[in-house]
């Protein structure tokens, strides 16, 4: 691919950071808090499965999102107003935030008109925009896999968080919600500062593979000690410890994806692609929490944390893989 063409401002480059910081604190404020609690309050009885339908439903309508949006923006691009078609559902406030940040990504972005010579689009074609053939390109693929398990490390117990702290702790139905937000603060800060500061580095080092396997360990350490953990300062620590772990991985996250993609004809959909790999753990991760969860007592956040702790050691497997990553 010819890299000359991606270079971006400084100012592209601050939208883009607000855009994400509105888009994920809406999400995530449905996600970790609104949407636990919510459904805590309307089915008690079942909540873990009952949030387990809900967070894996959004995440699918997500996994088709992703691709369409990238496709459609090359044929028509129009790749920022793509944008707009990931406006989260959830808290009126924090959605409204969203909105004002993307638009303050998007609506001053130039879209270059596609190439003429593309074809028209179809059913058929959109649906192979969810393939992209890792023989052909194993480094593609690779970067996939490792995606996949990072993300499901990362996110897949993360609805659960509230649910847990009520199991494990003495902390009160009262206070989980203001608990949560604490503990979600403190892993998305740690992570925020962690990507910039590795992100820099990396580009430093020429290095990208050693902030993967870093992050693997540091994510599969926050995770053994939320499965063994009953106070809440330890449970702090595992989140710093999570929020670190993540904050290396996303700091050469898209500089991996960026270096094996296969095509710059293809870069909306093989991107798409790519971003299914953090859209399926938060459909699949739900769907095994309340059978992990069911083991034993019925609330077996041990199960859950373990198995989520061997899906992240993957990821320094998986990374080893790579030839044309450093």
């Amino acid at each position: 691919m010819d890299r000359s063409a991606a270079r971006v401002s400084r100012a592209y480059v601050v939208r883009l950071i607000v855009a994400y910081l509105g888009l994920y604190s809406a999400v995530l404020s449905a996600a970790l808090v609104g949407l636990a609690l919510r459904i805590g309050h309307i089915d008690p009885r079942h909540k873990e499965t009952s949030l387990a339908v809900a967070a894996a439903l959004g995440a699918l309508v997500a996994l088709f999102a992703n691709p369409l949006a990238g496709r459609l923006a090359v044929p028509i691009g129009m790749g920022a107003t793509a944008m707009f078609a990931a406006k989260p559902l959830g808290f009126l406030l924090p959605a409204a935030a969203a909105i004002a940040c993307i638009c303050l990504f998007a609506l001053p972005l130039k879209d270059v008109p596609a190439p003429r010579e593309l074809p028209p689009f179809s059913v058929r074609e959109f649906l192979g925009t969810f393939w992209t053939d890792p023989r052909s390109h194993p480094d593609f693929g690779w970067v996939w896999v490792t995606r996949f398990v990072t993300y499901f490390a990362s996110v897949a117990p993360a609805p659960y968080l509230a649910y847990y702290l009520t199991s494990r702790t003495d902390v009160s139905s009262a206070s989980v919600a203001a608990t949560v937000v604490l503990l979600g603060t403190l892993n998305y800060t740690l992570s925020a500062a962690t990507a910039a500061a590795c992100g820099w580095l990396s580009d430093r080092l020429g290095r990208r593979k050693v902030f993967v396997r870093a992050a693997a360990v540091l994510l599969a350490a926050g995770l053994a000690i939320l499965a063994v953990s009953s106070t809440l300062a330890v449970i702090y620590v595992a989140q710093a410890l999570l929020g670190i772990g993540s904050g290396l991985y996303f700091a050469v996250d898209m500089a991996l994806a960026t270096e094996v993609l296969p095509s710059s004809q293809d870069t909306g959909k093989d991107l798409g692609v790519i971003n299914s790999a953090d859209v399926l753990p938060q459909a699949i991760g739900p769907a095994f929490a309340p059978l992990l969860l069911a083991i034993g007592s019925g609330h077996n956040y041990t199960a859950l944390y373990l198995f989520t702790m061997a899906i992240s050691l993957l990821g320094i497997l998986t990374v080893t893989r790579l030839k044309t990553a450093g």
